[in-house]
């Protein structure tokens, strides 16, 4: 496909002939929903099948492969054919599901009556929708008067929403992110006059630095950069890119970078500027100096130098070695008070330097920007509280929690209405609550990138009283008449979808005929197409908004938790529980300070303090850490909810208070504010904090061993040691695992995909407070220096000469002829004499049966016994999917195949740095992969002789 139309056009040969389209062609099935990703016309009881969808649980939409048994969405992976994740996932994406399972879900419409959100039926709420929400006000000659507030939505609803906004005469719909890409794309259109997003391809990027984004966790595709970085970065690509990480804390993308430069929050820009004059200085003859150098007058040198202090020298010549890369690439995350002149000098930055049309690219059309700017959302709330607005209708977003100054708003609203799938701060102050059907149970389509079209479609059938949202937008079309019920004539979300795949076929100009088309596109999960990049130029007449000099004083570095991003996925037990990997926290918030910091107010690790701004006034933990900069404060969002669901209220503190409505610019700024702090009053502290990690010092043991990048290649082989034991006879299989730990980024995918696989208990905060948390496998962190930083995965290492086995004495634990560790839950007593003598602490004890708040049992995977109190359990190298593998190769009379069998972590894992396989095979990725001069057993010593070979991780120069 090579032809291609941007989104106005599409959206006039939607409203025009789409529907026609439509109608004319037959594009579903009699006898199926949807299309499998492996079609069976009779699938058996017991057999998995394969839809392929889209992601929704961040802006990324990656793609995704959901399986499901006897009708229900069980296990949710990477789809191998989306170009953007390959197949990988993140932790949000693997906890998917218990968005849809959620207990706390709302499952039927509540309208307020008598100051209470009482059930209605779906006649009584839309009749309320149609005639307050929407008629009323348009009759009365009020059109403006009804207004939209939407969060995370897909293209295809959104496009929905704003032709119905234009028919209806509607005031435009407002977008609400926590990082709004409005300022990346107001820089790219002054400095380019480029009016899309820029892509950026760190793959291609032989240095990169990032000022404060933190790609790999939660900035742009996090699943997608952190493919793209083990690409340019990791040894076994032997590229041997190099990438410097600037910012106030050492988060997983800092911790993974060869070098981390210390600056405090809010000196985004003047950082930015100082690189700006060291690749000047590299580079004299740089393409559009002279219109550069104009733009560079915004931020004067000497008061960026003076505001960085002297790591202003690092930067310098941090920049003349941009200006030397043979592709450089430079981000920046716009956290703080001038996202836009951030923005603006790190795409400067690149192209300066030489990266322009390589490292960073510009689709033409590219994908709009989304999320409105800030200054939008507070617009429109304060026009609710006046009454300007009379109607806010309000799709899956939450301004109470997430906007500060939203709640007088909303408290003020004449009518508010929400269509969402949870009953957070905001839906709880409604007047009326629509529920909508989860994205897994919806028909739609979004762009994660230029030319990349991501489709969704139901799973499973609708598990509550719920309906499609773009089914709730075409009944208001209806009631509405007009001009609006011409543009909008879809009966149903599938005409409507039905119709979009129509308009599709016919831009992109595809070969295929009409339903061959939209077979194969719901088939694969994805569109792809290709888009011109042309080269762009720096405009001669380019100009900035004002930068503001940053404060001073202790400032506050506000950062989206990994996990709970911006407090969406605080409900999910799954994210909650799996420890943070920079400082293994769970269930909690926490507020990390360098020790020169707590030295100077009297606070010891562990001890409340109170971190003062105004008049937010909020108590939290301290971390006393060297691993974030000094003068500074970093708290994660995601918590600190009072309305939202049994797993997140009451969990840690909202940071976001610390904003003060007047500070809201572009962008919530949550970098570089000034606070205070001092030990907490004497009132009820919080509890402690909750740390699973025993400590970060290795304590000499060599756990997570390294090696400098010149000195692979002269390193042998280590040789197992000598042993008295008798080895195992593996006629056929020898199960083994790989963990390149130059590769691993401790992202925590593989621990949350575990929990899906495996139907890993969550235990709760109490039990993990004890140290009786069930996670089969775990992120360790060990720090070496003052900032260097390594990760382990650590899990049952299916020893070949166990501890664990010999003193079991019921013979529950014993070695099996494929070379695994098995455990037979029937048999297990509890002696947990296995458990005491386990070299690597990996296997686990039931104390309790661990209850399941409903529909939340109905995400077990049937595979997978659900184990009861009284039994211990472990990894299995998830042994279920090796018995099915094995019973596929059998009935084909085929032996496996290499990589056929792949656990849930090494599925997700988004920098592919588990690999697993037979080492029998002689043919196999895994035995080739054992003798490398990287590869080492764990506690070797001890002559365990584990099943899984780490490979060192590879230092760079600083």
């Amino acid at each position: 496909m090579s032809s291609y139309v941007d989104r106005r056009e599409f959206l006039q040969l939607l409203t025009v002939a789409g529907a026609g389209l439509a109608a004319c062609c037959t594009l579903r099935d009699e006898e199926y929903l949807q299309q499998r990703v492996e079609p069976s016309q009779a699938p058996l009881p017991g057999d998995w099948v394969v839809y392929a969808t889209t992601c929704r649980e961040c802006p990324a939409g990656c793609g995704l492969w959901a399986r499901t048994r006897q009708g229900r969405a069980v296990k949710l992976e990477g789809n191998p054919a989306h170009p953007v994740n390959r197949g990988a996932l993140c932790p949000r994406g693997q906890a998917g599901v218990q968005g849809l399972y959620n207990p706390d879900r709302v499952v039927q419409p509540l309208l307020r009556k008598e100051g209470k959100l009482q059930p209605v039926s779906w006649d009584e709420a839309l009749f309320i929708l149609r005639a307050v929400a929407v008629r009323a006000p348009i009759a009365a000659g009020r059109p403006q008067g009804v207004a939209w507030l939407t969060g995370e939505i897909t293209d295809s609803d959104a496009d929905l929403l704003e032709i119905l906004i234009e028919a209806a005469g509607l005031r435009p719909a407002v977008n609400l992110r926590l990082t709004p890409e409005a300022p990346l794309a107001r820089a790219a259109q002054a400095l380019f006059n480029y009016a899309f997003v820029p892509e950026v391809h760190i793959e291609n990027a032989t240095m990169l630095v990032s000022v404060g984004a933190d790609f790999l966790e939660t900035w742009g595709s996090p699943v997608n950069q952190a493919l793209a970085f083990t690409q340019m970065h990791a040894y076994r690509e032997k590229i041997g890119g190099r990438a410097v990480y600037v910012g106030p804390r050492q988060s997983i993308t800092a911790a993974n970078c060869d070098a981390w430069v210390r600056i405090l929050p809010g000196r985004e820009t003047a950082a930015l500027r100082v690189l700006l004059d060291g690749i000047l200085e590299g580079k004299p003859d740089a393409p559009d100096l002279a219109a550069a150098r104009s733009l560079l007058d915004a931020v004067p040198l000497a008061e960026a130098q003076k505001a960085l202090g002297s790591v202003a020298t690092e930067l310098r010549a941090l920049g003349a070695a941009l200006a030397a890369a043979k592709a450089p690439l430079v981000l920046a995350s716009g956290h703080g008070a001038d996202p836009v002149p951030a923005h603006a000098f790190a795409l400067l930055a690149t192209h300066l330097a030489g990266g322009s049309g390589r490292t960073i690219s510009w689709p033409a059309p590219g994908r709009p920007p989304r999320g409105s700017a800030m200054t939008n959302v507070i617009g429109l709330l304060k026009e609710v509280e006046s009454g300007t607005v009379e109607v806010l209708l309000v799709h899956e977003a939450n301004p109470v929690y997430l906007v500060p100054g939203a709640l007088a708003a909303i408290d003020q609203a004449k009518f508010v209405a929400c269509f969402t799938t949870m009953l957070d701060e905001t839906a709880s102050r409604a007047d009326l609550v629509l529920p909508i059907h989860h994205s897994l149970e919806t028909w739609g389509d979004h762009t994660a990138s230029a030319g990349v079209i991501g489709i969704l479609q139901p799973t499973m059938k609708a598990l509550a009283d719920t309906r499609p949202f773009t089914n709730l937008v075409l009944d208001l079309a209806r009631a509405l008449g007009g001009p609006a019920a011409e543009k909008l004539p879809w009966p149903t979300d599938r005409e409507y979808f039905d119709a979009r795949l129509a308009t599709w076929h016919r831009t992109l100009g595809a070969p295929a005929d009409l339903p061959a088309f939209a077979f194969e596109a719901k088939r694969r999960g994805v569109l792809t197409h290709d888009v011109p990049r042309p080269p762009v130029r720096l405009q001669p007449s380019a100009a900035l908004p004002p930068w503001r000099p940053p404060e001073t004083g202790l400032l506050a570095w506000l950062f989206p938790h990994p996990f709970l991003y911006d407090g969406r996925h605080a409900n999910k037990p799954w994210l909650q529980e799996v420890p943070e990997s920079t400082t293994t926290f769970v269930w909690d918030s926490w507020a990390e300070i360098h020790p020169e910091t707590a030295r100077a107010i009297e606070v010891g690790p562990g001890d409340a303090i109170a971190v003062r701004r105004g008049a937010a006034d909020l108590i939290v933990r301290a971390h006393v850490t060297p691993q974030v900069v000094r003068g500074a404060i970093a708290i994660p969002l995601g918590q600190g909810h009072v309305q939202f669901g049994r797993y997140a209220d009451g969990r840690g503190i909202n940071a976001l208070r610390l904003i003060d409505p007047a500070d809201i610019g572009p962008t919530l700024p949550l970098a570089g504010l000034p606070v205070t702090l001092a030990r907490a009053p004497a009132v009820p502290p919080p509890p402690p904090l909750i740390r699973v990690s025993g400590g970060m010092d290795q304590e000499n043991r060599e756990l997570a061993r390294a090696l400098p990048w010149a000195d692979v290649e002269h390193t042998a082989h280590a040789e197992e040691l000598p042993t008295f034991y008798p080895d195992h006879e593996h006629p056929e299989f020898d199960w083994s695992m790989i963990i390149d730990l130059d590769a691993c980024i401790g992202c925590g995918a593989c621990v949350v995909a575990c929990y899906a696989e495996n139907n890993v208990a969550v235990v709760g905060p109490e039990t993990v407070a004890k140290g009786r948390e069930m996670a089969w496998i775990r992120v360790e962190k060990y720090v070496e220096g003052e900032d260097g930083t390594r990760f382990l995965i650590n899990l049952c290492q299916h020893c070949h000469h166990a501890p664990c086995e010999p003193v079991c004495p019921v013979h529950a634990t014993y070695h099996t002829a494929d070379g695994l560790n098995a455990m037979v839950y029937n048999r297990c007593v509890g002696t947990r004499y296995c458990s005491n003598n386990c070299t690597y602490k990996v296997r686990r004890f039931n104390w309790f049966d661990y209850v399941r708040d409903k529909p939340l049992p109905l995400q077990y995977n049937p595979d997978v016994t659900v184990r009861e109190r009284g039994l211990m359990e472990k990894c299995s190298f998830c042994v279920q999917r090796i018995r099915r593998a094995r019973e596929e190769a059998r009935k084909e009379k085929r032996p496996v195949r290499d990589g056929e069998v792949i656990p849930a972590c090494a599925q997700t894992c988004p920098t592919r740095a588990i690999l697993f396989g037979n080492l029998r095979d002689p043919d196999s990725r895994v035995r080739a992969r054992f003798n490398d001069p990287r590869a080492y057993a764990l506690l070797d010593e001890l002559g365990t002789r584990p099943s899984i070979r780490y490979l060192k991780k590879v230092l760079r120069a600083k």
